[in-house]
């Protein structure tokens, strides 16, 4: 069965994307495409930013990553729960590497101040 407009035969297609948000029968391909591209996002922040800051770290996600997680929610509300899950991955993931990232970078300073200590001496540094 074919659909015409003003004698124009019209495509069967199997998604639409309007504004950004692609829409199927189901929501589940534009989810994995918004958490994929959110988590894209997400993984420079913590290369890219010097701070060990948490804050910043936290205010650089919510103003760079959460607006694709949260564009158009209203239209595509997750109700199942791995849609729900698949989102809150990436808020999740990025909160443990946070505090990876964090952990880490402590253990080099302390590990630096050590090794200053062995060459320099405590007398020293006092």
């Amino acid at each position: 069965m074919s659909i015409r407009y003003w004698k124009c035969p019209l495509p069967a297609v199997d998604s639409v994307t309007d504004l950004g948000v692609s829409i199927y029968l189901q929501f589940g391909p534009h989810i994995s495409h918004i958490v994929s591209k959110a988590t894209l996002r997400a993984k420079p922040i913590l290369k890219c930013f010097q701070s060990l800051d948490p804050g910043l770290l936290t205010r650089a996600f919510c103003t760079f990553v959460r607006p694709i997680l949260e564009y158009c929610s209203v239209v595509w509300s997750p109700t199942l729960k791995r849609h729900i899950h698949k989102i809150e991955t990436v808020q999740r993931r990025f909160t443990k590497r946070l505090n990876r990232s964090i952990i880490c970078r402590i253990a080099v300073d302390l590990r630096v101040l050590a090794w200053i200590v062995c060459i320099v001496g405590v007398s020293n540094l006092i």
